[in-house]
């Protein structure tokens, strides 16, 4: 689990530059384009290619962060409740 926010703010936006170039590069060739069915097919290409990849991996980047504490407590507290009588195992 992150320590503090610059650790969680530093994984959250790993890859972010990589994601802005793209998003720059698909903005600039997305206003020059008149054709709309090119543009159509250029906001497909962008969000399958680079937005959704970029935002999948965030997301496991801080599930990987947050779940393993998270299950070790639920662990914890199964045991604890087993020992004080107040779960069924």
């Amino acid at each position: 689990m992150y320590t503090c926010n610059d650790e969680a703010r530093a994984a959250l936006f790993a890859g972010f530059d990589g994601f802005q170039a793209a998003f720059s590069a698909f903005l600039a060739a997305y206003a020059k384009e008149k054709d709309p069915s090119k543009r159509s097919a250029m906001a497909t290409r962008f969000a399958k290619d680079v937005a959704v990849p970029y935002l999948d991996s965030t997301k496991d980047k801080l599930l990987g962060a947050l779940v393993p504490p998270l299950l070790a407590v639920d662990a914890e507290l199964t045991k604890l409740l087993r020992v004080f009588g107040g779960g069924e195992a």
